[in-house]
């Protein structure tokens, strides 16, 4: 009886602190908030990470880091779509409701103006084949142009590394 008892009580008290853990807010403590990081912040850390595991001293990264940020930039646009071209097609109640155009950012990179077009078209029913193929044809090609953008890029900066900051780079895909 008094076994059970004791039993009793451990599984209670086991219960009440598995309730308490997952009471308590993200974050850790309670009363403690989680904070976003600031973006720069990030990006900072980010680097300084980066300089560590090339071993590049001051001089070197001030060398090396304008040179992956190029090579970042370019990669980036590639990736980088339209307003609204983000691979979502969102569900059919969105997708059939007329919602105003959004803006077009002042940065637009080429990549994402042609994107951008190529996607109007396709969501033109009434879009000839040779209207749609002149605005893939525009993709295309700039895609090619950025991809050798990326690869200049990625020369450069593999003229001033060293072999082992070359295979960190690599292994960070920043080079291939």
């Amino acid at each position: 009886m008094k076994s059970t008892k004791k039993m009793i009580t451990v599984l209670t008290l086991a219960a009440g602190l598995g309730a308490t853990a997952f009471a308590q807010p993200p974050g850790g403590e309670q009363g403690q908030t989680r904070t976003r990081m600031d973006p720069a912040q990030m990006q900072q850390r980010m680097e300084e990470r980066l300089k560590e595991e090339l071993k590049a001293s001051d001089d070197e990264w001030m060398v090396i880091q304008p040179l992956i940020a190029e090579v970042t930039e370019l990669r980036g646009s590639a990736m980088r779509r339209g307003p609204g071209e983000r691979g979502n097609r969102g569900n059919r109640a969105t997708r059939d409701t007329a919602q105003e155009a959004p803006a077009i950012p002042a940065d637009e990179t080429a990549y994402a103006k042609a994107s951008r077009e190529l996607g109007e078209v396709l969501r033109d029913e009434n879009a000839s084949s040779e209207a749609i193929q002149a605005k893939l044809e525009i993709l295309r090609s700039t895609r090619k142009a950025n991809e050798v953008a990326i690869e200049a890029a990625r020369e450069k900066l593999r003229s001033v590394v060293s072999v082992r900051q070359e295979a960190v780079l690599v292994s960070r895909n920043l080079l291939d």
